[in-house]
């Protein structure tokens, strides 16, 4: 009886650190010294990518810091 909680621990504290390792990051990116949206910019790591949209707006989700 002890294996099987302790085993239905395991598993759904296992499935609760894997599924909160997901990183969201949105941000504005904007032109150092006219202050102006850029669009087109590129976010990325080594697993996931993103881009600015035309407001300079971006959503980046990864679980890759």
């Amino acid at each position: 009886m002890k294996n099987t909680f302790f085993t239905l621990y395991c598993v759904l504290f296992i499935s609760s650190v894997g599924s909160s390792q997901i990183l969201k990051v949105s941000k504005l990116i904007v032109d150092m010294e006219t202050k102006l949206p850029l669009e087109n910019v590129s976010v990325s790591n080594d697993i996931d990518n993103s881009s600015t949209n035309h407001e300079g707006f971006f959503i980046f989700n990864s679980s890759k810091n």
